[in-house]
């Protein structure tokens, strides 16, 4: 943890050795409608790996080494940038003898002084600098919530807001191209705001991917893999783990549809197509949101230790109307 020296003007920086056990699991658990972050991996591995071509001109070829993940609040970008952090640092190994991983929280470096959170932002890219000076070491940097840096300078201008507004989106771009010059950085940025940030800010971003909240095949499988976390842990009293592979979701029916795949009624069949009902009720929930329920619904509506599986799915069909309220 980071922390300039000057009193009221702290920054404050988590720095990790990649990879690490906090964020093991991370990637196994991302759930979205498509393979979202298998693409954007992909990417960025063979562009590490095109990086470290020898002799390559850098005034032809530009290092694409910042990345947007934007969308709704809570449809985990934070998460997915964090399981891309340890992910790369797994896959980078024959290209750098080590990773850091470097998160900022943006909201840190809006100082209560005035004129000085654009002083921050300066201080800031000069701490990443120093710390990823050893090209050696793949260094990734998360800043979490961008937008709160990479305001739109236009739109400052004209609602006639504070100067250092502007001076820290400045700042922040001029970081961002000094550190340009390091194949050995990347950038990985989230916001909720994409309308608000100025224009050369986006325009400099390698890869701008959009990530939606959970659609009603998510909802149902993120809802599986918490219980079935139950059941392996024996909170929740079930003869066999809910399936271990998404349904499709068919006009058809759900009965329908489980009972061709199953082969016939079952308690299992019973209990899939409830969940399939409840992550219809829950479509346009936020994965945050959809990951926390079923931990809500053991604690507040059962009892029994462990409960039943019924037990659970009609406590969690009481939480999922509780938030639709």
């Amino acid at each position: 943890d980071f922390s300039a020296t000057q009193p009221g003007d702290e920054i404050h920086l988590n720095v990790t050795k990649l990879p690490h056990r906090a964020l093991d699991g991370l990637w196994e658990s991302l759930i979205y409608e498509d393979a979202i972050p298998e693409s954007v991996l992909r990417v960025l591995i063979r562009m590490l790996k095109v990086s470290r071509v020898p002799h390559l001109n850098p005034a032809i070829i530009s290092w694409q080494n910042l990345v947007l993940l934007y969308g709704p609040p809570g449809s985990g970008k934070t998460t997915l940038a964090q399981a891309l952090a340890q992910k790369l640092s797994i896959r980078s190994t024959n290209i750098y003898s080590a990773t850091k991983l470097i998160e900022v929280n943006s909201h840190t470096l809006l100082s209560k002084w005035f004129g000085e959170s654009s002083k921050l932002v300066g201080r800031l890219f000069d701490t990443i600098s120093s710390t990823s000076s050893d090209d050696s070491v793949l260094t990734i940097v998360i800043i979490d919530e961008v937008e709160t840096l990479a305001g739109s300078r236009e739109k400052a201008t004209q609602a006639n807001e504070c100067g250092d507004a502007i001076r820290s989106t400045n700042e922040l771009l001029q970081g961002l191209d000094r550190l340009r010059k390091r194949p050995n950085v990347i950038f990985l940025c989230t916001s909720n705001l994409k309308e608000i940030m100025d224009t050369a800010f986006i325009d400099r971003c390698g890869i701008k991917q959009y990530i939606d909240s959970p659609n009603v095949e998510c909802a149902y499988e993120i809802f599986r893999s918490v219980i079935n976390e139950f059941i392996k842990n024996h909170l929740v009293c079930f003869d066999s783990m809910l399936m271990d592979r998404v349904l499709p979701m068919s006009d058809a029916g759900v009965d329908e549809v489980d009972e061709e795949l199953l082969g016939g009624s079952s308690p299992t069949l019973s209990s899939n197509s409830e969940l399939r009902t409840l992550a219809r009720k829950a479509e346009g929930l936020s994965g945050r949101t959809l990951r926390r329920l079923p931990m809500l619904a053991l604690a507040k509506y059962t009892v029994d230790e462990p409960c039943e599986l019924q037990n659970l799915l009609g406590a969690l069909k009481r939480v999922v109307e509780e938030e639709n309220q």
